[in-house]
């Protein structure tokens, strides 16, 4: 029940906007962790269930690995292109950590920022995502990550 002013009195359940307010943002995040699973275990094929069919990536900053910045579209060509150049490393351990996540979500867009570390080479990134609520979830429309180097690896 509320009182005048339409605040909840203490000790209410959550609203239906609230409680999807706070399932969008646990999809979001399972959805990007997703993402590094999949490319840390080499889970190529699952990748599909990540991005829209024309989805876009930029990856920018991959002079720290030697390989030039790179924008890509159509989520065949960016599975495709993680594959050739991450699948080469044939290692499946957790590579990616990532925290930080901030949300704005408008309906069934969405917007996050979240901060990532490769532990083995001491990079780091920050993503910006666009996502799409779509039937079968959540998933990137639009993803731009730039890569830095930390001090301790320069």
């Amino acid at each position: 029940m509320s009182d005048k002013k339409g605040q909840r009195r203490s000790g209410e359940g959550i609203s239906r906007a609230e409680f999807r307010a706070v399932a969008d943002r646990v999809e979001l995040t399972e959805l990007l962790s997703r993402y590094h699973q999949y490319i840390d275990g080499m889970k190529w094929e699952s990748l599909k269930q990540v991005f829209v069919e024309d989805a876009e990536c930029h990856y920018l900053g991959l002079d720290t690995f030697g390989v030039a910045d790179v924008s890509l579209e159509g989520r065949e060509k960016i599975i495709e292109w993680l594959r050739v150049n991450l699948g080469q490393f044939g290692d499946t351990q957790p590579k990616h950590f990532f925290a930080n996540h901030v949300f704005e979500i408008l309906g069934d867009r969405a917007r996050t920022r979240s901060y990532m570390h490769v532990v083995a080479s001491l990079v780091t990134g920050v993503y910006e995502v666009e996502h799409q609520r779509t039937p079968e979830g959540w998933r990137v429309v639009k993803l731009r990550l730039e890569h830095f180097r930390t001090e301790q690896a320069r």
